[in-house]
């Protein structure tokens, strides 16, 4: 959230953001193959939310995105502003919805991790927004939290 506050008052150039992307992506996924193959098991540490890896990923891409706020309209512009919106909610509650998945047996091993992962995403995403947009109905929740 600092980091997003901060880079929305200063704003990098969109190269800086292609090279804080790329750096990331370069720590995070290289860094992780590397591990794994050296440990020969998944290592996670570079996928953690506080690495320096990911903390570059998401300046990179938050500053990409910032740099081209102005040029999206239409739809696809009232579609992520009303995901901006839910963004907190959506943060808040998506881990109950993995239980849950875990819980019924829906996981990403059901098919091919190409399809599987984006899928689950997706459907984590949907009915997260969903429990946003009813939570933002109940007049003291929609005011006071979200």
């Amino acid at each position: 959230g600092m980091l997003g506050y901060y880079l929305s008052r200063y704003p990098i150039p969109p190269k800086t953001g292609i090279l804080f992307f790329a750096a990331g992506f370069l720590c995070v996924y290289g860094g992780t193959i590397f591990m794994s193959l050296k440990t020969g098991s998944l290592y996670q540490p570079f996928l953690e939310g506080m690495s320096v890896g990911v903390a570059l990923l998401a300046a990179g891409l938050f500053g990409l995105c910032y740099s081209r706020k102005n040029n999206i309209s239409g739809k696809f512009a009232a579609a992520v502003v009303k995901i901006s919106e839910a963004s907190f909610c959506i943060y808040l509650v998506h881990v109950f919805f993995i239980y849950l998945f875990g819980f019924i047996g829906i996981s990403v091993d059901s098919l091919p991790c190409l399809l599987s992962i984006p899928l689950v995403s997706l459907l984590n995403m949907a009915l997260s927004y969903c429990v946003f947009v009813f939570l933002s109905r109940i007049p003291l929740v929609g005011s006071w939290l979200i």
